[in-house]
């Protein structure tokens, strides 16, 4: 993807999400429409993992985590 191919998917990503997103219920959605429209991820399915446990004062949650680069997301 070009530059401007880039850009243009990100503005139509953000157009087809504005008013959109409720945490709990669409994290995954946003990330796995994310990650191949926006960054050209194929499958991303088989790089990312959602709702891993990370103990600290008590066991919590983080939204996803991709092992291959080290990316966390909450």
């Amino acid at each position: 993807m070009t530059d401007v191919e880039k850009r243009t998917a990100a503005n139509r990503f953000a157009a087809d999400w504005k008013g959109r997103g409720d945490e709990k219920q669409e994290t995954q959605a946003f990330w796995l429409a994310l990650l191949p429209k926006v960054y050209g991820v194929n499958e991303p399915k088989k790089y990312i993992s959602f709702e891993l446990p990370v103990k600290l004062e008590h066991t919590s949650f983080i939204d996803g985590y991709i092992e291959s680069t080290r990316v966390l997301i909450e």
